[in-house]
């Protein structure tokens, strides 16, 4: 994902706050189907990654796709049916 933009023929750096919410949870949505319930910790593991890098920008965007993620999973898991746990049947006696 490039987070940059073309503004009179230069490139400029996009801020946090230049990110549309709907790319940052377009985003979230794309890391939960490629990681399912692994997705925090892979958004986690990218903001680590470009804060390290100094990116502090790029760090504050990629947290802000991890709230979305943790969001979303929680939606989901609150949306979905409970699990029913059924007892295991009795071992035959022989």
């Amino acid at each position: 994902m490039r987070l940059t933009k073309r503004r009179q023929g230069a490139r400029k750096s996009l801020t946090p706050y230049d990110l549309p919410n709907i790319d940052i949870h377009q985003t979230a949505n794309e890391l939960i189907k490629q990681h399912g319930d692994d997705a925090p910790i892979h958004t986690a593991m990218r903001a680590d990654e470009l804060l390290d890098a100094g990116d502090l920008d790029g760090q504050t965007v990629w947290k802000q796709i991890l709230a979305a993620v943790e969001e979303l999973l929680l939606i989901r898991r609150l949306h979905s049916p409970p699990r029913t746990i059924r007892p295991r049947a009795a071992p035959a006696c022989p």
